[in-house]
């Protein structure tokens, strides 16, 4: 393929040659073969089996970077577990639960974990910073090569999270709206459409859902029948909690933004990177960091449900 790829599901399997980038959002995700630009990754699990010709960045549950990868630039990976097998020519950044280092990283290597392990196979050729919780043991083998030395930064407390996580839950943020904008655009526009003269409305009915669905998810599954279906909805509940500062992002771009139309797919991306930057960096500022996400979460449901309650009305007469 000459082009770039964009692929969104509950499992992708993707094998072949692409001339330009590789963006997906998924479940379960495999990305083997070579990708002459970047590769740019969400989901559950992301494995990477593939020469890449320039940066990978990949956000998931679990990440794997195989011992057939090649990454001619640099890597960026954040998960609840990640295991790096492969070679990268340049610098390697992992926010983690728990890191594993087996392969070879030309450059420098950055990692933050609650768990750090640097197996013998390992070759660093810059200098190793690394950063676990306090009370815990790096175990860093010492067959593995560092050229330039490791250096142990100062440890946090359990449960803090370093500047490192913050940028790459940005990026994974961004990453996941920008796959969902390209591949619904005509549907996330009808959401933002339907907010936009309406934001007073949207709020407040985002309240409503935000409580609301919690309340009766507990009635619901108060009762032996009910159960699946309320454990189905609270999973549903919780992928649009996560989901909904997606429109809140398009609608704020669009405000800074005036000038672009939100219906075609291109301005659509642009929208949502201006403002969903700004939604997730807010998201992170102290004392008021939380604020902005409850915000954001309420606004975009309640975009999402007016547009849900305009679609169902049935013209007079009809």
């Amino acid at each position: 393929m000459a082009g770039d790829v964009m692929a969104a599901g509950g499992s992708i399997d993707f094998d072949g040659t692409v001339g330009g980038s590789y963006l997906g959002g998924g479940g379960d995700q495999t990305v083997r073969g070579r990708i002459e630009g970047s590769v740019r990754g969400a989901g559950g699990t992301v494995l990477l089996d593939a020469a890449v010709g320039q940066n990978v960045t990949i956000v998931g549950g679990g990440v794997e970077l195989t011992a057939g990868t090649v990454v001619d630039g640099n890597a960026y990976l954040a998960g609840g577990k990640v295991r790096v097998l492969g070679r990268v020519a340049g610098d390697l950044y992992v926010s983690a639960q728990e890191v594993e280092l087996a392969g070879e990283v030309d450059g420098d290597v950055r990692l933050e974990a609650a768990s750090v392990t640097v197996s013998s196979d390992a070759r660093v050729g810059g200098e190793l910073r690394y950063r676990v919780e306090e009370g815990v043991q790096a175990r860093i083998s010492p067959q593995a090569t560092i050229v330039q030395g490791a250096v142990e930064l100062e440890p946090r407390e359990s449960g803090e999270g370093g500047l490192g996580l913050v940028v790459l839950r940005v990026l994974g943020f961004l990453l996941v709206g920008t796959t969902l904008v390209v591949l619904a655009p005509a549907t996330i526009a009808a959401v933002v459409r339907g907010a936009t003269p309406n934001a007073a409305a949207a709020l407040g009915l985002g309240v409503l859902v935000l409580i609301g669905v919690p309340v009766g998810i507990v009635v619901v599954g108060a009762t032996v029948i009910g159960i699946p279906l309320a454990l189905v909805v609270a999973v549903l509940y919780g992928v649009s909690l996560y989901l909904a500062p997606i429109p809140t992002g398009l609608w704020l771009g669009g405000a800074v933004l005036r000038s672009r139309n939100p219906a075609e797919r291109g301005n659509a991306v642009l929208l949502f990177l201006a403002g969903g930057a700004l939604v997730a960096v807010a998201g992170f500022l102290p004392w008021v960091g939380w604020l902005a996400r409850l915000g954001a979460i309420t606004f975009g449901l309640g975009a999402v449900a007016l547009m849900i309650r305009d679609r169902g009305r049935v013209p007079a007469g009809g």
